[in-house]
């Protein structure tokens, strides 16, 4: 499996803002409709965090993480739907 596929994926399909340099890329981002930041998986967030030094990687659910002061400021809300991953530098 390819770890950078949504990578690909959202810069192909238009999804993502990045740095627009040509006029024609600037035309589209104005009459599209996307409004995405980025898109991430699990699989390529792995692969920039363990880019940039990181270690300890993993999925996590509402308070599973090792960092128990964490548990503190954690909101059930923010972990439904979405992707929780934890690292450690």
């Amino acid at each position: 499996m390819d770890p950078e596929a949504s990578i690909k994926f959202i810069k192909y399909s238009g999804l993502c803002i990045e740095k627009k340099r040509r006029f024609f890329d600037r035309i589209i981002s104005v009459f599209s409709n996307s409004r995405h930041n980025w898109l991430w998986d699990y699989k390529s967030t792995e692969m920039i965090l363990k880019r940039a030094g990181f270690k300890g990687i993993r999925a996590c659910n509402y308070h599973d993480s090792s960092i128990k002061a964490f548990e503190i400021v954690e909101n059930a809300d923010r972990f439904k739907n979405c992707l929780a991953i934890e690292a450690i530098k």
